[in-house]
């Protein structure tokens, strides 16, 4: 008996992908044919990465991370392998993206009998992990 791993994935990993903080994650990957059956582990910045209840490889080979946060930032390979070897996809790095969780929009406006002018300004916040926040302010102001 033989053992062997074809040359190709039936599916590569994107190169790169932008997911929202809380979102599913889901890395595509459907590894070459083998004999025997090639598996299918993931690794992540070089380390395997750990099943849970929260992280899961589906039978084709495809990872899903639910409730991605900052932590699942990376550069993320898919690795398939048998008693013949193993082969890695094309690397795939992860960016998650803060999702925006409230604004503040301030209007002030003055008029007298020889000037008038306005000034608005908008405060934005979003969270870029479950412990930070980032914020930016923009204004605009004009006289007439």
């Amino acid at each position: 008996m033989f053992s062997v791993i074809r040359d190709e994935f039936r599916e590569h990993p994107p190169h790169s992908l932008d997911v929202p903080l809380g979102g599913e994650t889901v890395i595509p990957c459907r590894p070459p044919r083998g004999k025997p059956d090639t598996r299918v582990r993931w690794m992540k910045d070089g380390d395997m990465v750990q099943t849970s209840g929260r992280i899961s490889v589906d039978d084709s080979g495809t990872l899903r991370i639910q409730d991605t946060d900052q932590d699942d930032i990376g550069v993320y390979v898919c690795v398939a392998y048998n008693v013949a070897g193993e082969k890695e996809s094309i690397p795939c790095q992860l960016t998650v993206k803060g999702k925006l969780f409230y604004t503040v929009l301030y209007f002030h406006a003055f008029t007298s009998s020889t000037v008038s002018w306005w000034t608005v300004v908008q405060w934005l916040w979003h969270r870029t992990s479950d412990r930070e926040v980032a914020s930016s302010i923009s204004g605009h102001s004009a006289a007439g």
